[in-house]
């Protein structure tokens, strides 16, 4: 059980923590799930750095700044044999995380509400912490109770995700911020003085019409807050905390309580050979070899205002070191939205699609099988051993674990250290995962999907989501979509402009790839 000292929070501090919980209540967060936060990709990522964290399936995971859940309860609907804690200053979020999870049916996530300064644990030691969008949007003392909950209660291998705005990124963003508290108004609700805050800087934009690079940057921001939600704008401009620092602060900072920054959450973005030649070789110079120097510097190059740091409890050196990459990627699971297509200039050379349209040929037979496989097998995330096409040959599996790296540093493909299967549009009778088929039935408009993604819903579809439950073979399931085609009601709607065979096939289809639908292990299929 860890308890933390009241007496460090005085009362100006007590009523500073009133007043972002009432801001919250009144505006709070739309309560998403964040795929990087994810222990499987934590543990992935860790490896590299030569930290063998615990096993995912049966971990435990605290979540500091949890809000309603909707990062948290995917999660332990994934690892149902994993436990998770969430905190949250909101009562009004917890509420909403206690019902949603009661909803899903789920027994191993425990909510409490409170502010992290004096929480109380049920646990007393936590395998991953996570703690997003909280740390820079909270006063010093609470920032060192972050850092406190972590030293005190990560395990001996224990992993903490903290994500803030970082600098020098964020002093652009500063001056915005700026701006819109001179323009906010105290007697004004949140959504009001978002609404008269963004109106005032159209206005502005509208007059700043130089070629200078104030008013550049300036109209660039204000465009940029316009089209934000929001929550975002009152959280990140119109808040009473938005603190930025450097990553060399962080882990300064970090080192006083006795822990060690790992890496960042995203591959790319913590390693220089994913940039420009150019680049990598002016961060190496400067850095001489430093790591945190090489990360400031990659902060500098790139101007990022946000980072996601993972944080370790007294490593102060790789607990082993991996004698070459096929030691990590071996140990890995991978997934990649490749599509097979054919190759713009030579016929009858296979080539594959990635996420962002760019095309890859595979230089030899053994990178052709691996993007093959993950093709066929994508969202899934498959072992690597099951990538190989000669699972004995040394050769092949340093060609494919050196590509497998490749994808995965230029977010081509994910990495975990676990198998997470995904229903196909091939199953016999598809179901949609529990979470998302909670989602659908109590209205929302975005579904999260088994990676921890988020899916906006297909409008009209609705009422036929609601029979892909795993009752139904894909041709019942046609004639489901014809009776309601048939209805009146749908006439406007997109059932009314599709036969029923198709449009099963194009939702299964969309389904699938969206990690919706659930892996389903039926030997009569």
């Amino acid at each position: 059980m860890n308890e933390f000292d009241r007496d460090e929070l005085s009362v100006d501090g007590e009523d500073e923590l009133q007043r972002i919980m009432q801001a919250y209540d009144e505006s709070p967060y739309t309560s998403l799930p964040f795929a990087y936060t994810s222990p499987s990709n934590t543990a992935a990522i860790a490896l590299l750095h030569g930290v063998r964290a615990a096993s995912v399936e049966n971990c435990r995971v605290l979540e500091l700044g949890c809000a309603g859940g909707g990062n948290l309860v995917p999660m332990a609907a994934l690892f149902p044999r994993a436990t998770f804690t969430g905190i949250d200053l909101s009562k009004k979020q917890i509420d909403a995380a206690v019902a949603l999870a009661a909803g899903v049916g789920l027994t191993n996530v425990t909510f409490l509400q409170g502010d992290l300064s004096q929480v109380v644990l049920p646990l007393p030691e936590y395998d991953y912490i996570i703690c997003h969008g909280v740390f820079s949007w909270v006063p010093r003392k609470i920032q060192d109770a972050i850092f406190r909950i972590c030293e005190k209660s990560l395990a001996e291998n224990g992993l903490a995700s903290i994500s803030y705005n970082v600098l020098p990124g964020w002093y652009l963003r500063q001056m915005a911020r700026h701006l819109c508290l001179s323009f906010s108004s105290g007697r004004l609700s949140v959504i009001d003085n978002v609404k008269c805050t963004k109106d005032r800087l159209q206005e502005l934009r509208r007059e700043l019409k130089g070629s200078d690079l104030y008013s550049s940057v300036v109209r660039a921001e204000c465009e940029r807050i316009a089209q934000s939600d929001v929550t975002y704008v009152a959280g990140e401009y119109l808040s009473e905390f938005n603190s930025p620092l450097s990553i060399t602060d962080f882990c300064s900072r970090a080192e006083q309580f006795g822990l060690v920054y790992v890496s960042d959450a995203h591959l790319r973005e913590a390693k220089t050979e994913f940039m420009c030649p150019d680049s990598s070789v002016f961060i190496k110079n400067v850095a001489d070899e430093h790591p945190i120097r090489e990360q400031e510097m990659i902060d500098f190059v790139t101007g990022r205002a946000f980072r996601r740091s993972i944080i370790a409890k007294g490593v102060q050196e790789p607990r082993y070191k991996p004698d070459n990459l096929l030691e990590v990627v071996k140990n890995l699971h991978f997934a990649s939205r490749l599509v097979p297509v054919r190759h713009p200039t030579s016929a009858g050379t296979k080539a594959f699609q990635t996420s962002i349209g760019t095309v890859l040929t595979p230089s030899n037979m053994e990178v052709e099988y691996m993007m093959d496989v993950l093709s066929r097998n994508y969202p899934s995330h498959t072992s690597f051993v099951d990538l190989l096409r000669v699972p004995d040959s040394s050769e092949s599996s340093k060609l494919v674990s050196s590509t497998l790296y490749g994808l995965w540093g230029r977010g081509l493909a994910t990495a975990s250290s676990c198998a997470i299967p995904s229903g196909t549009h091939r199953d016999r009778m598809p179901k949609i995962w529990g979470f998302a088929m909670h989602q659908i039935r109590t209205g929302q408009t975005v579904l999260t999907g088994q990676l921890l993604n988020s899916v906006p819903v297909q409008e009209g579809l609705e009422n036929f989501m609601l029979s892909v439950d795993g009752t139904r073979t894909v041709q019942q399931l046609e004639a489901t979509a014809r009776s309601l085609i048939q209805n009146p009601q749908a006439k406007s709607q997109i059932l009314g402009k599709l036969d029923p065979k198709r449009l099963v096939e194009n939702f299964l289809a969309w389904a699938s790839l969206n990690a919706l639908l659930e892996n389903r292990d039926d030997p009569s299929s």
